[in-house]
């Protein structure tokens, strides 16, 4: 399942999880598909390249980072790990939570057709 932002028109797909449907944009036309893999959904630092991404397909600036910015993103990702047993459904489906980098021509966004 895509994550749908209308406000933004941005939808956020999930490329390497196989339960989770691309973006459907037959039903939201003129989306932008923003994608991401389960990885950089479990980092919290490759979750800020993906934030930048999304912020730049909406048009927004997304602030800078700062110590405590991070800390929290830290906790929010180990009390959603504790929660949903993030790595577990990862090792469970076969998916990688190593982050990559993105390929430097290749921002993550898709425009729609």
């Amino acid at each position: 399942m895509a994550v749908y932002l209308p406000d933004a028109k941005v939808a956020i797909e999930i490329v390497d999880d196989p339960l989770s449907l691309p973006a459907d944009l037959d039903a939201f036309p003129g989306y932008t598909v923003v994608t991401m893999t389960c990885a950089e959904v479990c980092d919290p630092i490759a979750f800020r390249r993906v934030a930048e991404r999304v912020g730049a397909a909406a048009g927004i600036e997304v602030p800078p980072d700062t110590p405590e910015t991070i800390a929290a993103r830290k906790r929010l990702m180990r009390r959603l790990d504790k929660d949903l047993h993030l790595a577990e459904y990862a090792r469970a489906m076969g998916i990688s939570l190593t982050p990559t980098d993105p390929a430097p021509s290749d921002d993550g966004a898709k425009p729609a057709a």
